[in-house]
C-alpha cells in the first residue's frame, strides 16, 4: 500500500513539476507503475490497480476543461496510450479504441504519427479508417485535411500498407 500512496503523490508532483506535454514527461508518469507492479502483486495492489489510470483520466478532462477539445495538449491522452500499452497489453479494445481518439484529436499535429507509431497495428490503422468514413467532418478545413491524410499516410507507410500506386 505504501508503494502506491508513494506512486500517486509522485504521479501528482511530476505533473505539477514537468511540461505534461512532452513523451518524456508521459513515460515517467507511467513507468515507476510499470516497473512496482511486477515486484508486488498484493491483494491490496490489485484493488488500486486502476488508481493510475482513473488519475490519468482525471487529469485528461481538467485539460479539456482547462484548454477545450480544441486547444488540449498531448501528454495525458499519451499517458493513457503508454498505460493501456505496457499494464494493460491484453485490453487490446480499448487501447484501440483510445488510439483512434487520439488519432480524431490529433492527427493534424506533426507528432501524432511518431506518438502512434508505438502502439499501431494493422487493426487499429483499420479502426481509424473506419473512423475517418464515419465523421466527415474530421477535419474542419483543407489545410487540417492535408495534415491529417499526412499522418495517415506515414501510418501506412510504417506497417507497409500501401494503398496507393505512387507509394
Amino acid at each position: 500500500w505504501t508503494l502506491w500512496s508513494g506512486f500517486l503523490a509522485s504521479l501528482k508532483d511530476l505533473k505539477e513539476a514537468t511540461n505534461a506535454n512532452t513523451l518524456a514527461s508521459q513515460q515517467t508518469i507511467v513507468l515507476p507503475y510499470n516497473t512496482g507492479a511486477k515486484k508486488e502483486t498484493t491483494l491490496e495492489m490489485t484493488n488500486h490497480a486502476r488508481a493510475p489510470h482513473d488519475f490519468i483520466k482525471i487529469m485528461q478532462q481538467k485539460e479539456l476543461e482547462d484548454k477545450g477539445q480544441q486547444r488540449a495538449r498531448r501528454g495525458t491522452f499519451l499517458a493513457e496510450l503508454e498505460y493501456l500499452f505496457t499494464i494493460e497489453p491484453k485490453d487490446t479494445e480499448q487501447l484501440k479504441a483510445r488510439c483512434v481518439e487520439y488519432f480524431e484529436r490529433f492527427s493534424t499535429k506533426s507528432l501524432c504519427f511518431s506518438d502512434l507509431r508505438k502502439y499501431i497495428s494493422k487493426d487499429i490503422y483499420q479502426a481509424i479508417l473506419e473512423r475517418i468514413k464515419d465523421n466527415s467532418t474530421l477535419w474542419e478545413n483543407s489545410l487540417e485535411a492535408v495534415r491529417g491524410n499526412i499522418t495517415l499516410r506515414k501510418l501506412e507507410r510504417y506497417l507497409k500498407i500501401y494503398t496507393h500506386q505512387n507509394s
